[in-house]
């Protein structure tokens, strides 16, 4: 039998959202009165309604950031300032803080858990973000991206599709590595879609950086977040507890057995 401790971790508490704000289509952030002051740049939390649950990476101590991409998510997404969600968390591990020197690539809804990273480490750390986008109305935190965080950190942002608005880069995020010097002690953190994610850990193996220098933050389904259902399960690791985060040295022949060709 489980302990009663061990087992109060699966129950949700009622967070009310006091802010709502839309970052682009399909995408919201709630900015929630219950936040998680222990919470680390990373870790994820299980927000719920009536209708389900679902693992969403915490953006800041009371914030996340999600699109609509289902029937849980869907019903979030159409709450209101002053509505409540259940929440449980937070759940997992964290990027690493002990580098001075960072390269941060990511891509689409990858990005809350670095606007996490970049409150914490933003003017303390030495900082390159690669963000990739699929137009620029998909932007997400347009504010911080193209204003704020470029006055502290080096933030190279590109589009799939341009418009004619846009004066910036077009094309793959993995393309503005050509941008990019690597320094010797640079920690990589790559979130986002699977393939992007393939994609720039060949470019950075080309490219010469270590395999332990490299961060993956690793999105499998969970259920429970605590490492009771066994669905997340990366070969022997658990993604809800060993990870979210994982060393690609640490994980790179779990990966390749899935069809990760790296």
């Amino acid at each position: 039998m489980e302990s009663p401790r061990r087992l109060e971790t699966l129950l949700p508490v009622r967070s009310r959202i006091i802010a709502r704000r839309e970052e682009a289509p399909e995408t919201v952030t709630l900015a929630l009165d219950r936040g998680f002051p222990r919470a680390l740049p990373g870790q994820f939390i299980m927000a719920s309604t009536i209708d389900g649950e679902v693992p969403i990476s915490l953006a800041g101590e009371a914030l996340i950031t999600f699109k609509r991409v289902g029937r849980t998510t869907g019903k979030l997404f159409g709450l209101s300032t002053g509505d409540f969600v259940g929440t449980r968390g937070p759940y997992g591990n964290s990027w690493p803080g002990n580098y001075d020197d960072y390269l941060i690539i990511t891509g689409g809804i990858g990005i809350p858990p670095i606007r996490f990273f970049m409150d914490k480490y933003l003017g303390r750390k030495n900082i390159t973000l690669l963000y990739g986008a699929r137009s620029p109305s998909d932007i997400i935190y347009k504010d911080l991206v193209l204003e704020e965080w470029p006055r502290k950190a080096n933030v190279l942002v590109t589009v799939d599709r341009g418009d004619a608005s846009w004066r910036g880069n077009v094309g793959l995020v993995t393309a503005l590595l050509d941008k990019v010097e690597l320094r010797r002690g640079m920690a990589a953190l790559i979130i986002g879609p699977e393939i992007m994610m393939i994609n720039a850990v060949r470019a950075l193996i080309n490219m010469g950086m270590e395999a332990h220098d490299v961060y993956l933050s690793l999105e499998r389904h969970m259920e429970c977040g605590v490492g009771f259902c066994g669905h997340c399960n990366i070969g022997k690791h658990y993604v809800c507890v060993d990870g979210p985060i994982f060393r690609l040295s640490d994980v790179r022949d779990e990966l390749s057995r899935e069809g990760w060709s790296i």
